[in-house]
């Protein structure tokens, strides 16, 4: 095997004004930021509450979201707060005792109203929502092009609709499998029209290139991905994410390589929907460069995704960036900005690490 894994990406949402959100993925997987077009600034490591790739909680004093948010704060003088139920299908006192049922295609929203769907996630941030982006990691020479793909869970009494996309037309809703049975028996039923019926888990085969790498993996037999092409940037440079959407709540996670064991450098990340993303962040990462794994690019990286055109992203490395195809260099302790519009990422991938920088701004 391999000297290193990749191990599981990390993220943190941390909450910012209500202007426009951003997301920060870690380490091997992304660096996610979204904000409106004017540049927004701050300082500080904490945010509202947090929420994490692989089950970890991170943030500053506030509530921790992902079961659904609070209303009140907690009965003082009295009073008992509603809440959300984790599901966003009843809403709840102090007590967790039932006050309302939202039925149908209705889901809880602050306040204690039902209302749509994918509003109720919007207006809870938790990590069940409508609107994802994925990006997949930076390639280590020996595993490019294998199958990148993203599961996702209707947590939802009614069918979902699923669509997904990179940087122009949709993918075909071709790519959406149901996976039935377990271990090597396991088999891919396609889903049609892109709908995942409730209480299932669908997985979108985003894309496979056959590069020809000696742990290359595939998708699996009969599946067929939505881009055959080598979606990623190789080293610092900018690229396109994958927006996936759906019609009702889900929860979803990317893996790379899918069902890539044998690949020594699988990695799986939950994914935060964009309404939960903040606009603060300190830049983490996994592991530190290793010489002997520098011919294989096996280099630590953050990555930058931007929810809507003409996002400014501030920088403050604590490092120099070297800079790449569409990325300019910076000295270390200067601010430097980078503009992304709807759906593209920054990608730093170099020896020299960034993590420990001051903060940066999004």
């Amino acid at each position: 095997p391999r000297p290193r894994s990749r191990g599981v990406r990390r993220a943190a949402s941390i909450r910012g004004m209500n202007l426009a959100r951003a997301f920060l993925g870690f380490a091997s997987l992304a660096l996610l930021a979204a904000c409106s077009a004017a540049t927004t600034s701050g300082s500080g490591n904490g945010g509202q509450g947090g929420a994490a790739h692989g089950g970890n909680h991170t943030g500053g004093a506030g509530a921790d979201n992902l079961g659904g948010s609070l209303f009140g704060g907690g009965g003082s003088g009295g009073e008992c707060a509603i809440h959300c139920s984790s599901d966003l299908h009843q809403v709840l006192d102090c007590n967790d005792n039932v006050i309302k049922e939202c039925t149908g295609d209705t889901g809880c929203a602050p306040g204690g109203e039902c209302v749509a769907p994918c509003e109720a996630a919007q207006l809870n941030g938790s990590s069940v929502g409508c609107d994802f982006y994925s990006v997949i990691p930076g390639p280590e020479y020996e595993v490019r092009g294998s199958c990148f793909a993203v599961l996702l869970a209707n947590t939802w009494p009614t069918p979902v609709t699923v669509g997904a996309g990179r940087g122009g037309p949709p993918l075909p809703p071709k790519i959406l499998y149901e996976p039935v049975g377990s271990g090597a028996s396991i088999t891919y039923q396609p889903l049609a029209n892109g709908q995942l019926d409730p209480g299932k888990v669908g997985i979108l085969f985003l894309s496979q290139w056959s590069s020809g790498d000696g742990y290359f993996v595939p998708c699996p037999a009969g599946t067929v991905a939505g881009v055959n092409q080598d979606v990623a940037v190789d080293k610092t440079g900018v690229g396109d994410a994958f927006h996936v959407t759906t019609t009702a709540p889900v929860v979803a996670y990317d893996i790379f390589p899918y069902g890539g064991a044998s690949s020594f450098v699988s990695s799986a990340t939950l994914l935060v929907p964009t309404p939960t993303w903040g606009q603060n962040f300190v830049a983490a990462d996994a592991f530190e460069a290793n010489p002997s794994l520098e011919f294989v690019n096996g280099n630590p990286f953050i990555q930058i995704v931007a929810s809507q055109d003409a996002t400014t992203v501030t920088i403050l490395p604590k490092v120099a960036i070297g800079g790449g195809p569409g990325v300019a260099a910076a000295p270390a302790g200067a601010p430097v900005d980078y503009v992304l519009n709807k759906g593209q990422y920054l990608q730093v991938l170099q020896p020299a690490r960034l993590i420990g920088s001051p903060p940066g701004y999004v």
